[in-house]
Parts: structure tokens; sequence; C-alpha cells
């Protein structure tokens, strides 16, 4: 998987999603950049966020019946 790029966007399978933290949750979050609908991950570090970004993605290709 390639992840950070420009230190704000995760790239997996031609999409690309945020890099965002918040401070008053203490967790790092983002959403899926140019698809219809929204789809976000979270993580308390960058390792878990990339995770749940990846699974993410699969699991919107997986129910949008794109490949």
């Amino acid at each position: 998987m390639k992840t950070i790029k420009n230190k704000n966007i995760l790239k997996y399978k031609d999409f690309e999603g945020t890099i965002e933290y918040s401070e008053n949750d203490k967790c790092y979050f983002g959403k899926v950049l140019n698809i219809d609908g929204l789809v976000s991950y979270e993580g308390i570090d960058i390792v878990e966020l990339e995770t749940d970004f990846k699974n993410a993605i699969d699991f919107y290709l997986k129910t949008t019946g794109n490949k």
C-alpha cells in the first residue's frame, strides 16, 4: 500500500484520502476523496489509520461492485 503522499494524503488502489488529527479525541481520521457518498476511517496512530483506510476502500469496492 502506498501511504503518505505530501504528508496529508493516503493512496490505495487509485483512491486517495485525507489525513486529519483531532486533538480533542486524540485520534487520526479522514475521508476518501472524489467518490459519490462518504467513506471515512480513523485510527489512534498512522498505522491504524492506514489499515482502516485500506479496509474502508476494500469494503467500498465490495459493496458498490466496483473493481
